[in-house]
């Protein structure tokens, strides 16, 4: 008699871990269906492929803006190149090539070429701005603009006397300008920023001609600012700045859907 009952006292405790296991599996399968829909969704969300050209700007010999306590700008802009690939690769899944991934230089034209052999869908040139002023602060872009500009070009004869292959990015403009609006927003709200702090200047900008994407430069604070200098020394700063970039190329994207 009590043969029987451990039988069937084993039986039903069979049936409940058959029950459970059974159960658990279920579960496990609405789990890997869910994970695989919103993958789905996300993937969908940016459309591949996608190939973004980052510029590190200066390197080697050209130090570009050094600050009174000796950080230089083609270190900041190297560094934080390095941390935006890193983002824009694993979390979006986004091919991102670097013009420089070393301490050396390359002229503008090189950079460009790089950028439009490999038929990039962006390209943004990272740098750090300088001013006789001490106190400027925050965050600046610039747009290709052949129309008008917005301040002195950098370093850049009249568009006129270029040659016709080097002002593709003439028709990028109106992208440019809004990819410079986002990354600009972004920025400011990384940092507590008023919304119109920063300037967005369009002009022929010397890094930006012959680009035949959206293009944009990027100056992510001045050097000649002591307490910038000290930020931008900081690997978390230098890493919210690679944040703040990544989530406005993001929305970049998103906006094109």
């Amino acid at each position: 008699m009590q043969s029987l009952e451990r039988k069937a006292q084993n039986h039903g405790n069979y049936s409940l871990a058959l029950h459970f296991a059974l159960y658990t599996f279920s579960l496990l399968l609405c789990f890997i269906a869910a994970f695989s829909a919103i993958s789905a969704v996300n993937a969908r969300d940016i459309p591949a492929p996608r190939k973004i050209f980052l510029d590190p700007g200066h390197g080697g010999k050209d130090l570009g803006v050094r600050g009174k306590g000796g950080l230089t700008e083609k270190v900041v802009t190297l560094e934080v190149a390095k941390y935006l690939r890193d983002i824009l690769q694993q979390r979006l899944g986004i091919e991102v090539f670097l013009t420089r991934s070393g301490d050396y230089s390359l002229s503008l034209t090189e950079r460009i070429a790089l950028a439009n052999n490999r038929k990039a869908d962006l390209f943004i040139s990272l740098h750090t701005g300088a001013a006789f002023n001490p106190r400027r602060q925050g965050f600046n872009m610039f747009y290709m603009n052949t129309a008008v500009a917005d301040s002195e070009p950098l370093e850049q004869p009249p568009t006129d006397s270029l040659p016709s292959w080097l002002r593709g990015q003439e028709e990028f403009i109106p992208a440019s300008q809004r990819l410079a609006q986002i990354l600009m927003e972004r920025l400011n709200k990384a940092f507590y920023l008023p919304t119109h702090a920063g300037r967005i200047l369009g002009g022929p900008w010397a890094v930006l001609i012959g680009a035949r994407m959206p293009s944009v430069l990027v100056e992510m604070g001045y050097l000649t600012n002591p307490i910038e200098e000290d930020k931008l020394r900081d690997k978390i700063y230098r890493q919210a700045i690679a944040e703040a970039l990544s989530n406005a190329i993001e929305e970049y994207y998103r906006d094109e859907l």
